[in-house]
């Protein structure tokens, strides 16, 4: 099994939860702690992921960041599995965000995120730089946590 497979059943969980109207975010886990106002901390269900948080709007669900202390997600199986990554970097707080978009009525889109800048010439030349400048080449990357943004929710 693969720990791409752990990624695949959440979001198929969603996505059937969604359908069926059922409280999507209670078939994932329980409530473990506020974190701050539509801050939340879960502990879920699944026992590959350790904890997640969801952070909320009026409207519901913005987004869902589940964190795996024990697992690693590589980025060459991420994009056999969803296509290319579109890649952002935020240079105020310096992380990268690799972003896949889905096929769900529901969740918009799958991301990672990675501390510092990354630029990805070709799938296999992935440079790594740094606020100070410094950089280092690999041919890889792993992510130990994945995050799902939601679509707009309907209040009903």
């Amino acid at each position: 099994m693969s720990n791409i497979d752990l990624i695949k059943e959440t979001i198929a969980t969603v996505d059937t939860s969604f359908s069926k109207k059922i409280d999507f975010v209670a078939a994932l886990g329980t409530i473990k702690e506020t974190i701050a106002a539509d801050v939340l901390k879960y502990s879920p269900i699944d026992q590959r992921i350790t904890h997640f948080i969801v952070f909320k709007s009026a409207t519901g669900v913005r987004e869902i960041s589940f964190y795996c202390d024990n697992l690693d997600f590589s980025l060459q199986e991420i994009e056999a599995n969803f296509g290319d990554a579109k890649i952002g970097y935020n240079f105020r707080e310096n992380y990268s965000q690799f972003t896949f978009a889905l096929k769900s009525e529901f969740i918009d889109s799958l991301f990672f995120i990675r501390d510092n800048k990354y630029d990805i010439s070709d799938r296999k030349k992935i440079t790594e730089t740094t606020p100070r400048g410094d950089s280092k080449k690999s041919s890889d990357l792993t992510f130990n946590a994945f995050c799902l943004k939601f679509r707009e929710q309907k209040i009903t």
